[in-house]
């Protein structure tokens, strides 16, 4: 993708689906240029966050708060019980 069309895409979500869209100048409706994002996407991205806030933060947890501080959503690392 070139720096441009980066700049015209924004990530949408609906009721049960999130896109990667083509920017509309409506604020009400999504472009018909999109793709729906996977959940195997959506999940490798949470995992490839993750492992790296464990490494860069040094812990073992974290929480997703939503605008007024409430904890949405705890992160913890998996252990490892094969031993």
């Amino acid at each position: 993708m070139t720096q441009k069309e980066l700049q015209d895409t924004l990530i949408v979500t609906g009721w049960k689906s999130a896109y990667v869209a083509k920017k509309n100048k409506s604020k009400d409706l999504i472009s018909q240029v999109r793709r729906e994002i996977t959940e195997n996407e959506i999940l490798g991205l949470i995992v490839w966050y993750s492992q790296n806030k464990f490494q860069d933060d040094n812990c073992d947890e974290y929480t997703i708060t939503n605008s007024k501080g409430e904890v949405e959503l705890t992160i913890k690392k998996g252990g490892n019980n094969a031993d």
